[in-house]
């Protein structure tokens, strides 16, 4: 039997072992927080196709954060058509910012559809990752009481009434944020700054928008509206309810817009264009609030009321004239949003050219496009063109094959071969409710494989 001199010798080197343990990884600890506080040193992340995007020690760190917030991209869809192209590229240029470790908040995908969308168009945005959610409008165009509005409504703007899809975006209290956008806009840089609760979002502010100083009246900088193809909203459900008793009350007075504030009145002005600044400045200011429009959804368009540079005055007020930011001159680098609205859909395959204001931008927002679809499909294990335009990948042009044109995007093949939708879908998504979100995105990358060899 041990005598209790031995067990107390035991004992003694045990705790001593212990006390080193917890000593050695305080120390660690403490370092470790020391130096995320201190190294202000710049990480520069690099990847083919993409800008440099630049990210701090100190946003390494939160990366490790037992569970990441959610952001979601949210898209609304009140018809089929065309536009599924521009949906699976901008679903991928929002996944490759947040996959490649440069953003802290996890990636999900949005699509509201009207109920005449068809299987068809449901399916290939469900192939690109999409949760596609069918929704009405938020009420019916019948109980609007204000007359104006109601004979008006659905034939103002773009899309009419159907425009209020967008409005669902508050009803998502799963995500930390969701960010609508049309299916025209790219994202090109995480956008991190505008989803940090300490940094912009005070307890009251449920929006944040860019203003489209192209639709505004004189007198200039007053009552612009918002740019209805890029909205941060931070979900509530209370917001969305009031957003919709807004429109059902419809106290539009004709050319002197909402509540007779002088909002909306303007193109789109009815429905999104017009009712976001109203209620979020007008009604309950502080709610909300526009960022740089050059920065965020930056659609190469002319600050001043006269065609040209530095002719006219500036739309948004800048005094004096001069001044006046103009985002067809800001460096593509620093672009992290694109709206493809003046400088037209990518798709349509419209000729290159540098002799107008916009064009030398355009022309490389357009380039940032195919080189993105082209990563995406280099991924999927379906790119093969040689067209005659190396700038688009040979998506564009004269083809080998002697078709001319747009080579749209093979979204058919994601939806013929599930499983490799499937890995596709687990290559990205971490989010919880995904059964299959824990699949490693090494499945995918056997699964296109497998493709290959079976196709060679």
């Amino acid at each position: 039997m041990p005598s209790s001199v031995g067990l107390s010798r035991r004992w003694l080197r045990g705790r001593t072992l212990f006390l080193g343990m917890v000593t050695l990884c305080l120390t660690v600890e403490l370092y470790s927080v020391w130096y995320a506080a201190n190294n202000q040193k710049e990480i520069q992340f690099e990847k083919t196709l993409s800008p440099a995007i630049v990210i701090k020690t100190e946003d390494v760190a939160s990366l490790f954060e037992e569970k990441k917030k959610i952001v979601a991209y949210a898209i609304s869809v009140t018809k089929d058509g065309a536009y599924v192209d521009g949906a699976a590229v901008l679903a991928h240029s929002a996944i490759r910012v947040h996959r490649y470790g440069v953003s802290k908040y996890g990636v999900a995908l949005i699509a509201f559809v009207s109920p005449a969308i068809s299987k068809k168009t449901r399916t290939a945005l469900e192939a690109c990752g999409y949760r596609v959610l069918e929704r009405d409008l938020p009420l019916r165009i019948a109980d609007i009481q204000g007359e104006y509005l109601r004979n008006r409504i659905e034939k103002n703007g773009c899309c009419g009434a159907w425009e209020l899809l967008k409005l669902y975006a508050w009803t998502l209290t799963e995500y930390h944020r969701v960010v609508h956008v049309d299916m025209d806009v790219l994202i090109l840089q995480p956008l991190d700054e505008l989803y940090d609760d300490l940094k912009i979002w005070g307890p009251q502010v449920r929006a944040v928008y860019t203003y489209d100083w192209t639709m505004a009246r004189p007198p200039w900088g007053t009552n612009p509206p918002t740019q209805g193809g890029f909205i941060i909203a931070k979900p509530d459900i209370e917001v969305f309810n009031s957003l919709v008793d807004v429109v059902r009350k419809g106290d539009f007075q004709g050319g002197k817009g909402w509540g007779g504030t002088g909002v909306g009145a303007y193109w789109g002005g009815m429905t999104i264009q017009g009712l976001v600044p109203y209620f979020f400045e007008k009604l309950r200011p502080g709610s909300g609030f526009a960022v740089d429009e050059c920065i965020y959804n930056n659609m190469a368009t002319n600050p001043r009321s006269v065609g040209g540079f530095d002719k006219g005055e500036c739309r948004d007020g800048t005094k004096p004239p001069r001044k006046c930011k103009d985002c067809r001159l800001v460096d593509v680098e620093t672009i992290k949003t694109t709206h493809f609205t003046i400088c037209q859909k990518p798709w349509e395959c419209r000729g290159l050219s540098n002799n107008c204001p916009y064009c030398p931008l355009c022309t490389k927002l357009h380039a940032k496009w195919y080189d993105i679809r082209k990563e995406m499909e280099i991924e999927w294990g379906t790119f093969d063109y040689s067209g005659n335009a190396p700038e688009r990948h040979g998506m564009c042009g004269r083809h080998s094959d002697g078709s001319r044109g747009y080579k749209p995007v093979p979204i058919d093949e994601l939806v013929r071969n599930s499983s490799l939708a499937r890995a596709w879908r687990a290559s990205w998504q971490n989010n919880k409710e995904d059964p299959e979100s824990t699949t490693s995105s090494h499945n995918f990358q056997r699964q296109r494989r497998r493709r290959r060899r079976t196709t060679i």
